[in-house]
């Protein structure tokens, strides 16, 4: 800890300067309080809120070429079981990731699949049987 009267280092634990015997004052450490505990936006989440939220995650890594052929269907069917999951469930809140889930999961599958398609055509017309 430094002096803050002559900078001088002192251990860590010293109630005064070792060099110009100034008092050391230490920084008042705050105190944890039961908000503080807490997650900063609410509660973890469980079931279906979790599946919803995983459900957003894989649609956005979908959007990486070639990834979407998979996750993006994947997306679309884990969205729809939390939908199925959380429709009687009075603790669902993950709404909007769900339906944007299955929004960017759909264009995802979508996209990727008709590039797949796109690309088989292409290589027909280029080598005709």
């Amino acid at each position: 800890m430094r002096c803050p009267a002559c900078n001088a280092v002192n251990v860590r634990d010293a109630v005064q300067c070792a060099a110009c015997k100034e008092p050391l004052k230490r920084k008042a450490r705050r105190r944890p309080t039961s908000q503080d505990s807490d997650p900063p936006f609410g509660a973890k989440p469980e079931g279906s809120n979790l599946a919803a939220l995983l459900a957003y995650r894989l649609s956005l890594f979908g959007l990486i070429p070639i990834a979407g052929l998979a996750l993006g269907p994947a997306s679309v069917l884990l969205a729809g079981w939390a939908w199925w999951k959380g429709r009687k469930d009075p603790a669902f809140s993950a709404l909007g990731p769900l339906v944007a889930a299955i929004i960017l999961g759909s264009l995802d599958a979508l996209t990727n699949w008709g590039g797949v398609l796109l690309m088989a055509l292409g290589l027909r017309s280029l080598y005709p049987s």
